[in-house]
């Protein structure tokens, strides 16, 4: 990595200097510097990025991390197809030097004006991995929220998947808009391939502004079901506070009917006495039965939010139900 870092600055400086010996404007001498060094960045901490990611799949791997490796691969992938773009485009940047290097303006202009569009094209290709990347990182998301059954959240990501395919769809049709204005300029009708260089600016142009905007409107939809999801939780909060607030009343009416008890037998009332403590076991059962229904309700709850397993969430549940039959049958 830092062998090719010292290759390509050694190109640059030698261009640099054969760039003294041609009549150019400082604007495109240092457009042409500039560019080789960009270029040279870009790949260098493309290749770090890939090898960092490919330690960290190994890691993943040999961990059994399965679903992080998958999205990792995906993010390496992607890396490499990167590495392999940029490759290329430092490959036409070196044909521009070798241009430089003799003294045919125009055949330099030519190299010139084709690593412009081979650059172009690079950042096209690059989106266009990177809405791929995003869409299978969507299909591996929305699977695994169907086995979860978190089928709301997973209804907001097929929403969103099928604005990527559409946007996937769009950018794919200005890849070929752009090709096919490359190969005639290559045929030298200038007049037509103008016609489509304008005619493909245009289009990318309204394509990036309706990209923005469904991105815009994405974000909105997160919020709203955020606003749901956060209603719900408020919600079963209210529930939650008025079950221990009736929790909290039972409690107190056993403190006071346990100083009742005290009361009646150091007044010497045994029988009101016993009938209090009577009174007292099966309020006491009672008040036991529904602190631990609240306690597992509350539990179940988390369950469900946090992804408990389906074995969980029944276990839970089928305890809920048996200490309400068995409530049910206190106050019958």
């Amino acid at each position: 990595m830092k062998k090719f870092t010292l290759l390509v600055l050694s190109t640059l400086t030698l261009a640099w200097l054969t760039l003294q010996a041609i009549e150019l404007e400082p604007e495109e001498r240092d457009e042409i510097e500039e560019a080789g060094i960009e270029l040279s960045e870009q790949l260098d901490e493309a290749q770090q990025n890939k090898e960092e990611l490919s330690e960290e799949l190994k890691h993943l791997n040999a961990e059994g991390e399965l679903w992080e490796a998958s999205n990792l691969e995906l993010e390496l992938h992607n890396v490499e197809l990167r590495v392999e773009l940029l490759e290329k485009l430092v490959s036409r940047h070196r044909d521009v030097l070798k241009a430089v290097e003799g003294d045919d303006i125009e055949f330099m202009e030519e190299k010139l004006d084709g690593f412009h569009r081979a650059w172009t094209e690079t950042e096209l290709r690059q989106e266009l991995n990177e809405l791929s990347m995003h869409s299978k990182k969507l299909r591996l998301e929305i699977k695994q929220l169907g086995e979860i059954e978190e089928y709301e959240e997973q209804r907001g990501l097929k929403q969103e998947l099928s604005t990527v395919m559409e946007t996937l769809q769009e950018h794919e049709e200005l890849i070929a808009l752009w090709s096919k204005s490359v190969a005639v300029w290559e045929t030298g009708d200038e007049e037509t391939a103008e016609r489509l260089e304008q005619e493909f600016w245009n289009k990318r142009e309204t394509a990036e502004s309706q990209r923005e905007q469904a991105h815009l409107e994405l974000e909105l939809i997160r919020i709203e079901q955020q606003q749901a999801k956060l209603k719900a939780e408020a919600d079963w909060l209210e529930k939650r506070k008025a079950n221990l607030s009736r929790t909290i009343t039972s409690h107190r009416k056993l403190a006071d009917l346990r100083k009742q008890v005290l009361r009646a037998y150091k007044s010497g009332d045994e029988d009101h006495a016993q009938s209090l403590e009577e009174t007292l076991e099966v309020l006491s059962e009672r008040f036991h039965i529904e602190n631990e229904m609240r306690n597992l309700r509350h539990e179940l709850h988390f369950a469900e939010k946090e992804h408990g397993t389906e074995g969980e969430v029944a276990e839970l549940r089928e305890a809920i139900r048996e200490l309400s039959e068995e409530l049910k049958s206190l106050q019958d």
